[in-house]
């Protein structure tokens, strides 16, 4: 969204209301100010102006999240014990009592292995793949796994396990039509600076009748009622665009997909002790001690009021499950 007004990307409407500005909370060192819009039409909300790509590069150092090498070191170790448990265990064989046992304990739990549930085999895409640990599990249980990353990626573990990953944005990887079966999009889309354009590029490259995934941020939650510009999903300027449960079935339906599952899949960090700590820094006028986000005390004790929430649909993120369908 580059005009010189601002207008919707889901109706393109003008007919838009100021919410508030906001700064980098994540980091807080960063300077500038954004304008969280939302349009009146269908709700969708977004930053205006869009910061310009070097304006946004520097809003991603080298310790945001997946860049971060602590991080890498730690999924590498993982990776390891991936190796470790499949050289033990055939995924695909329906003798394979071991694997049913762990994908039994692990389904309610754990997003991944829900997705793998969609689909046995086939060709797979994880947009905003990361240093492209999701992949490396998805070649692991059988699928042709690719991925796709504009940011940093790890190169000696794509190389090591000699994994398929594109470097730069969807629609520069120019995949084959109707391509993949599925397509998953872990808290990606609000990245964008264009989800209309992505959305179409997914119907494009996805088979008919293959599934998309898409986790994502939800306004219409009880922690951005409460915590307003301080939740910290908000994170500005990185998440350029915020989706409701309705918005996003409006882009489904505008751009060929149905929704069959949303799951609510809110953590107790990001939605009431991270919002906490932004809410304390901006009253108190100094950092607090973050490493109180990963304080199991704190995350248990909000752990009940999370699953509730999620339980009654009033969670800060959701999981979309969507079928490819004809526009």
């Amino acid at each position: 969204m580059n005009s010189k007004f601002p207008y919707c990307d889901l109706c393109q409407s003008k007919e838009v209301e100021f919410l508030f500005s906001n700064e980098d909370r994540m980091f807080p060192e960063m300077e500038g100010s954004f304008n969280l819009l939302k349009c009146k039409e269908c709700g969708l909300i977004f930053v205006y102006p869009q910061p310009s790509f070097n304006i946004l590069t520097n809003h991603y150092p080298d310790n945001y999240s997946v860049f971060d090498e602590g991080k890498i070191k730690h999924f590498r170790k993982v990776f390891t014990l991936i190796e470790m448990l499949y050289q033990y265990c055939n995924v695909r064989s329906d003798q394979s009592i071991f694997f049913r046992l762990i994908n039994l304990l692990l389904v309610p739990f754990s997003p991944m292995f829900r997705t793998i549930s969609l689909v046995e085999n086939g060709n797979f895409l994880d947009v905003g793949c990361g240093i492209g640990y999701f992949p490396l599990v998805m070649k692991y249980l059988g699928m042709n796994a690719y991925g796709v990353e504009p940011g940093k990626i790890d190169r000696e573990l794509s190389e090591q396990y000699n994994l398929d990953i594109t470097t730069g944005t969807l629609l520069e990887a120019k995949y084959n039509d109707n391509f993949f079966d599925l397509i998953t999009l872990n808290h990606v889309l609000e990245h964008v600076d264009n989800p209309s354009e992505i959305m179409k590029e997914l119907h494009r490259i996805l088979k008919p009748n293959g599934f998309l995934v898409i986790a994502t941020p939800i306004s219409d939650s009880l922690a951005f009622k409460i915590f307003g510009k301080y939740w910290a999903q908000l994170d500005s300027p990185r998440h350029l665009f915020l989706f409701s449960t309705s918005v996003l079935k409006k882009y489904s339906e505008k751009y060929g997909f149905d929704i069959i599952k949303i799951r609510y899949n809110s953590t107790p960090s990001f939605q009431f002790i991270s919002s906490i700590i932004y809410f304390l820094e901006d009253k108190r006028k100094k950092r607090c001690n973050r490493s109180l986000v990963q304080n199991p005390l704190l995350n248990l004790f909000f752990l009940p009021l999370t699953l509730v929430l999620n339980l009654i649909k009033r969670g800060d993120q959701c999981e979309f499950v969507m079928v490819k369908t004809e526009i």
